[in-house]
């Protein structure tokens, strides 16, 4: 009975310590000048390993592109940034296609233009605007008939 008992609170606490570990990053590849060029993250358990992550850096180490992957296809929210560290884009993933909100920003960080994916396509009202936040239009994915520009 001890022994079954041991064994039992023993996996228990297998199973919480690999829930709650951290993913462990892999450099993949490096510039020149040996900063990262590409990180991958894995959970790591006893049995196997399971990618979860994908990160881009520029030359400089500042992230250029990262985000979730599951089943080794981009999953969840992927976002972007220029070279200073300022946001470029953030984009929803479903199965490696655009499904969901995506969004794109000037470089003084106003938002440029926003809409939603359904399965890789465009897909309901995307709105533009202009550098200073003022909207320049939208496009309705959905009604094809031809709008006037504001």
């Amino acid at each position: 009975m001890k022994n079954r008992l041991f064994l039992f609170l023993l996996i228990i606490g297998l199973t919480i310590f690999s829930a709650c570990q951290k993913p462990v990053d892999v450099v993949v590849s490096t510039f020149p000048n040996g900063s990262k060029k590409l990180v991958k993250s894995y959970h790591i358990n006893e049995n196997d390993s399971t990618l979860v992550s994908i990160t881009y850096y520029y030359k400089n180490g500042s992230i250029y592109l990262g985000g979730p992957v599951k089943n080794n296809l981009r999953n969840g929210l992927w976002k972007s940034w220029r070279e200073d560290g300022t946001p470029w884009s953030e984009a929803e993933y479903s199965n490696d296609k655009e499904d969901g909100v995506n969004r794109t920003f000037h470089e003084n960080g106003e938002l440029y233009y926003e809409g939603h994916y359904k399965d890789g396509k465009r897909v309901g009202k995307w709105v533009f605007f202009w550098n200073d936040g003022e909207k320049l239009k939208e496009i309705d994915y959905d009604n094809p008939t031809p709008q006037k520009d504001k």
